[in-house]
């Protein structure tokens, strides 16, 4: 029951054939519980909040999100309405997510924000293939395994064709929300990729790329200013810097950001197990990542243009923050002040 807090009063004990042990979180969508089934295997139960009167609807969207393989990402193994309330099944992941992660820990490091820029760009391609638009890709919805990075809660997943904001509600969280979202437009694959790109930037830098204050200025900067990229390791950053684009059409697709991730890490040992689970998510959506394709849109344009194996040592690190930056300056000037000064009295003036 790793990560699970105890029921609240009043929060129910069984669900249908499920019995609910625990309370995983909540957000605003719903609750998410760890619940075991009738063999004692332990399942994650979403129950949403918002009732829905069209039963029909919601079983087609969620069980569309069953047609996505389990390529980093968490199963849906059930779907069902009790007493007109929705609810979704998953398999369970342990791990904490990597919202909290950053928030405990800070940043991660260039090779563990590469392990999880590859698997989770990994998912979001199989998420594609199936058919189906996350709408609501954020930290919190990556969960650290022991294996790697996992995508979940397809809670609001939409089939292509409906994913759209016809009702007029926003769906998704301000911080990673596309601009076409924030508009209330056409919300389609190149939105996902938008907020891949803004939760990869918080798990480089610790902060999102448009602020963190008001939600209605977090909005405007989504759809009026650039990202402040500069903290972001130049491995990363011309991939981040095309998918950010203002204009769904100028993002490459997460297929493509995968191949452009694989073909430039794959000289790297250290991520050789990530490099080969990519592949083996390639294979199943029928892309072969060793094809010579060029980048795509503005991808083609920032991509650096040596090849990988001419990439410094400083391309393996991240970005020292100013104040250490500043005190390894006061160090060196401080060194040769010393050297200077026992040079004046060694050998005069």
């Amino acid at each position: 029951m790793s990560g699970a807090r105890p029921l609240r009063p009043g929060e129910p004990s069984r669900l249908d054939q499920y019995r609910l042990v625990g309370r995983l979180g909540s957000g605003g969508q719903g609750v998410v519980y760890l619940a075991e089934t009738p063999r004692r295997e332990q399942v994650a139960i979403k129950i949403l909040h918002a009732r829905r009167t069209d039963r029909d609807r919601f079983l087609r969207e969620v069980m569309a999100a069953r047609k996505v393989e389990s390529f980093c990402t968490a199963r849906v193994l059930d779907v069902s309405v009790t007493d007109n309330t929705p609810y979704i099944v998953s398999e369970y992941i342990p791990g904490e997510s990597l919202h909290d992660r950053v928030r405990r820990s800070g940043r991660l490091d260039l090779e563990s924000a590469m392990r999880v820029s590859i698997g989770t760009i990994s998912a979001m391609a199989v998420i594609h293939h199936a058919g189906i638009v996350h709408r609501d890709f954020k930290p919190g919805n990556v969960l650290l395994s022991p294996d790697g990075p996992r995508v979940v809660d397809f809670g609001i997943a939409k089939p292509h064709e409906s994913a759209t904001h016809s009702t007029g509600r926003i769906f998704g969280t301000p911080a990673y929300m596309s601009p076409e979202q924030v508009r209330g437009e056409h919300v389609g694959t190149p939105s996902d990729v938008f907020s891949w790109a803004s939760t990869m930037v918080f798990a480089i830098t610790g902060t999102t790329p448009f602020g963190h204050d008001d939600v209605q200025a977090i909005m405007t900067r989504i759809v009026k200013t650039e990202p402040d990229l500069s903290r972001v390791s130049r491995r990363l950053r011309y991939i981040l810097a095309a998918c950010l684009a203002k204009n769904p059409e100028d993002r490459p697709t997460a297929r493509q950001v995968l191949r452009e991730l694989v073909e430039r890490n794959s000289y790297d040992p250290a991520l050789a197990e990530d490099i080969e689970r990519a592949r083996k998510a390639a294979l199943h959506i029928g892309s072969n990542l060793s094809d010579p394709t060029p980048p795509h849109g503005t991808l083609a344009h920032s991509r650096p243009t040596e090849a990988p194996s001419q990439i410094g040592p400083e391309e393996f690190e991240l970005p020292e923050d100013p104040g250490h930056r500043l005190a390894l300056i006061g160090a060196s000037l401080l060194f040769i002040l010393v050297i200077a000064i026992a040079v004046f009295l060694v050998l005069g003036p």
